[in-house]
C-alpha cells in the first residue's frame, strides 16, 4: 500500500526495512501522542495523516499526505483541548458545560478556513484546498510549501539580510497582506517560523489561526509567539486587527536586518525605547 511506503515523519518514501527515516530521523513505528490522531490514520477516505507538527490553542497540524494527488499536505484539526478530548474511536467529545463555547469556536473556525479558501489568487498565502467534518469535528486541508522556515534561512546565512536582500523578499509578501486584510482576514502570528522560503526563492505565509487562539483571555490556550506577537494580544482590554500583523511583520522585518528578535511585547508597553540597531548595520538602512 502506498502508506506502507512512506515515512510518516516528512511523507518521503521509506525504504523497506529501515527503522528510522534517514532524511528526518522519524521512527518507522512512531506516533503521536493520544490526544492527537494516530500516524495512518485515513481521512475523508483520501488523506494520510503523519506526525504532529504543532499545536496552535486551536488545532492541531499534521504533516500528511494526500493519496489522490500524491503529494504532501498540511492537515489542521480543530481540537480546542480546554473544550474537548479525545474519545477511544477517534471522535471529539465535548466536555461538560463547554457546548456553546465549542459549536461558537468551532463556526468561527469554520468560516476562517473558508475565507482562508478563497485567496488562492494570493501567491504569498499557503491557502486551504479542502474544508470537510469527521470525527464530530473539523479538518482544512493546505498544499505543503517545500522550503526552509526564514528563521531556518537566516541562520543559514549567518543571521541577517542586508536590506536591498530583504526588500524584495518581503513586498509581495506585503501586498498579499493587503489584500488579506481588505478581506477581513487576520493572521496574528507572523514571524520567521510561520513564513516559508520556498523553493521558488518568495515568502509564503502559514500557520494561520483563529483570533481566539491569538490572544490572551479567550476560552482557547493562548498561542502567542515571543517578541513578534503584538502587545494588544496580551492585554484582555484591546483588541486585535491588521495593526497587530503590521506589528508582528515590522518585528520579523526587524529581526531579518538585525539578526535579533526585538523584546517581547507585553514588556514594550512599559518600555518601548529598547530597539537597537548596532551603526553599522543603520548605515546600511535607508
Amino acid at each position: 500500500k502506498e502508506r506502507d511506503k512512506l515515512c510518516m515523519g516528512c511523507m518521503n518514501p521509506l525504504p523497506e526495512g529501515r527503522k528510522e527515516c534517514g532524511i528526518c530521523g522519524y521512527p518507522a513505528n512512531g506516533n503521536n501522542e493520544p490526544l492527537y490522531l494516530p500516524v495512518n490514520t485515513i481521512l475523508s477516505d483520501r488523506y494520510l495523516v503523519g506526525r504532529l507538527l504543532e499545536y496552535t490553542g486551536d488545532a492541531a497540524v499534521y504533516i500528511g499526505f494526500d493519496q489522490v494527488l500524491k503529494s504532501k499536505i498540511l492537515i489542521r484539526e480543530f481540537l480546542p483541548d480546554t473544550l474537548s478530548e479525545r474519545g477511544p474511536n477517534g471522535e471529539l467529545h465535548i466536555i461538560r458545560g463547554c457546548e456553546n463555547s465549542f459549536r461558537e469556536i468551532y463556526n468561527k473556525f469554520k468560516v476562517h478556513a473558508r475565507a482562508i479558501a478563497r485567496m488562492r489568487e494570493l501567491s504569498s498565502i499557503v491557502t486551504i484546498y479542502d474544508i470537510f467534518d469527521q470525527n464530530f469535528t473539523a479538518y482544512t486541508v493546505s498544499e505543503y510549501c517545500e522550503g526552509n522556515t526564514l528563521e531556518t534561512r537566516l541562520k543559514q546565512i549567518g543571521g541577517r539580510l542586508k536590506w536591498d536582500e530583504a526588500r524584495p523578499l518581503f513586498m509581495s509578501l506585503i501586498s498579499s497582506l493587503i489584500s488579506m486584510h481588505s478581506a477581513g482576514v487576520f493572521h496574528l502570528g507572523i514571524s520567521p517560523k510561520n513564513l516559508i522560503v520556498g523553493c521558488d526563492g518568495k515568502l509564503h505565509l502559514q500557520g494561520f489561526c483563529i483570533p481566539e487562539a491569538r490572544k490572551v483571555s479567550t476560552d482557547l490556550r493562548p498561542h502567542l509567539i515571543p517578541a513578534y506577537s503584538a502587545p494588544e494580544q496580551y492585554n484582555m482590554e484591546q483588541d486585535v486587527g491588521a495593526w497587530s500583523d503590521v506589528y508582528g511583520l515590522a518585528a520579523t522585518i526587524f529581526r531579518t536586518l538585525t539578526g535579533n528578535p526585538p523584546p517581547e511585547g507585553a514588556r514594550r508597553v512599559q518600555n518601548s525605547n529598547d530597539l537597537f540597531v548596532p551603526t553599522e548595520e543603520a548605515f546600511e538602512l535607508p
